[in-house]
Order: structure tokens, then sequence, then C-alpha cells
């Protein structure tokens, strides 16, 4: 960067020599004096109040022109420079502001799409639990289903008038209702069907024991036994059927 001094002292070299005195010519001959020849911005400022001091005219005029036309020329040349360099100024403030203003609007927009992200992930996890709870309750609701179907066919596997083991009811049971049982929790076996078969005798429902480990059909009388012995026992009569 150049100083006030320099710029003057350039161009009064060049008007002594008679040589044109401008941007260009003074920027070389400091280059050429002080290896610096500054910018246009730096050194037309400097040479601007430099030509209006020394109402200088680059090109002689047939006639004299009058010292205080060229001193208001130069006036007006170095205001509509500086103008310039202000509307210069104000137009990158200008753009600034603006480019300010649009990152400030896009980082709102990215931390609210954020925010809207985060919402969605959670009404997934929300209807993912869900799904998952639909879809263990419809599972339930299939066993159940599945049960119930086989407790009805052990009751038609049961004689009218016999008993049969557990092992023997499931002999006689479909293969089908075997195979089946593998898509749900509780596994074919003895064990499930014989509580399968208790869980209604305790509910008097379907099923009565004949005799330690042999079931039968439930009959009218089964109920009338129980209610007396819950009568001997201080309890109430039952109207289960």
């Amino acid at each position: 960067m150049v100083d006030r001094n320099a710029v003057f002292e350039a161009a009064n070299d060049l008007h002594s020599e008679g040589a044109l005195v401008s941007q260009s010519t003074v920027r070389a001959r400091l280059t050429r004096k002080t290896g610096r020849g500054g910018s246009p911005r730096d050194v037309g400022p400097y040479l601007l109040e430099w030509k209006a001091e020394k109402t200088y005219a680059p090109v002689p005029p047939r006639g004299t022109v009058p010292a205080d036309v060229s001193a208001y020329l130069a006036r007006a040349t170095a205001t509509l420079w500086a103008a310039a360099q202000d509307e210069a100024d104000r137009a990158f403030q200008g753009d600034r502001e603006r480019f300010e203003t649009t990152l400030r609007d896009e980082r709102a927009l990215r931390a609210e799409t954020l925010a809207m992200a985060d919402g969605l992930l959670v009404r997934v996890a929300g209807l993912e639990a869900e799904l998952a709870e639909a879809r263990r309750h419809i599972q339930a609701v299939r066993a159940d289903h599945f049960w119930d179907r086989v407790v009805h066919d052990i009751h038609a596997i049961l004689p009218a008038d016999g008993s049969m083991r557990v092992r023997e009811i499931a002999d006689r049971l479909g293969a089908d209702l075997a195979e089946e049982a593998r898509t749900h929790v509780e596994e074919w076996s003895l064990k499930t069907i014989r509580k399968k078969i208790e869980q209604r005798i305790f509910h008097k429902r379907l099923f009565a024991r004949s005799a330690p480990g042999l079931y039968r059909r439930r009959r009218p009388e089964d109920n009338v036994l129980s209610d007396a012995r819950r009568m001997s026992e201080g309890g109430a009569p039952s109207d289960t059927l």
C-alpha cells in the first residue's frame, strides 16, 4: 500500500518531465522507484487530490482554462470517485446482509427439518411398538381359538359313558392339530393336553375325572355333586353348566 507523499512525488516528477500524469503512469513510476506500484484504489484518491491542487489537465487546452473550472472538475471527479466507492461498499454490505439472512433461514430450515425427522422417528418407533403388541394379541387370540378347537375335539373323542387317559386321547387327535400347534407358543405334549382338560374341570366345563388319570365327559350330576360339596364346606352353589 502506497502513501500520499509517494503518489504526490511521482506525479510531480511526471508533470515536471512533461509526461502524462495518470494512474497507470504514476503506478509505473512508483513501481520503478519503490518496487510497489499500489492498486488503483490506493493511488486514485491521492492522484485526484494532486490534480485538484495542481488544476492539472491531461491535454493542454487550446485556450486558457479558468483555474476555478479546473479545480471544480477535479473536485467533482474526486466526489464521483468517493461516491462510487461508497456505492460499492453499500452494495457489498447489502450482499453480505442478504447472504447472512439466507444462511440464517437455511439453518432454521435445517433445524426444523431435523426436529421433524426426530418426531417422525419417535412416531415410527411408537407405531412399531403398537404393531408388535397387535401381533402378540393376534397370536394370543389365534392360540386361544386353536386350543378351544382341540378341547372340543377331545370332548368329541371321549365316549358318552366311558373314560380315557390323556395318552389315548392324544393318539386319537388328528395329526393336523399336532402340526398346527407348531405355529403357537405352547408345545404339543401330553402335559399341555392334560392342562387344557384340567382347566375346564376347574371351571366345571366339558370334563370330569372318573378316577386319577382318567377323564370323561361332564354330566349334569357332576355339578350337583360339586355344589353339594361346596354347600357342605360353607360355600354357595354354582349354576355353571
